[in-house]
């Protein structure tokens, strides 16, 4: 199964670079940068499933988030937050609901409560 990876950095615009990936064989031919690219130095890159990616990064507006599409790569940019980080992006990543099985809604909201999950 392909998968895709990504790799934020300082040294040199673009300051992201992302790659095919396939286990056993290796990095694929890199995908083409963002039209519109980070403002400064990559410092955390996470992918939203397949269908978004976002850097932090060093200066203003500290995130950058594009869609993703596997296989193809970046999207146009979203549109900056209302409200941006007051510094430095450090890390990025994307909350993931926890997996509950058959679990009922009620019983997950209680659990999350309680930290279990």
């Amino acid at each position: 199964m392909p998968y895709d990876i990504a790799v934020s950095h300082g040294t040199a615009d673009p300051f992201v670079s992302a790659y095919p990936w396939t286990p056993g064989v290796g990095f694929g031919a890199k995908y083409a940068d963002p039209a519109v690219k980070p403002t400064g130095i990559g410092q955390g890159v996470d992918f939203c499933g397949s269908t978004d990616i976002a850097v932090s990064h060093a200066t203003d507006p500290y995130v950058t988030v594009w869609p993703w599409t596997p296989r193809v790569g970046f999207g146009a940019k979203y549109a900056d937050p209302d409200v941006k980080p007051t510094g430095i992006g450090y890390g990025t990543d994307f909350w993931k609901p926890p997996l509950l099985g058959s679990k009922s809604a009620n019983m997950a909201s209680k659990m999350m409560a309680r930290g279990v999950v």
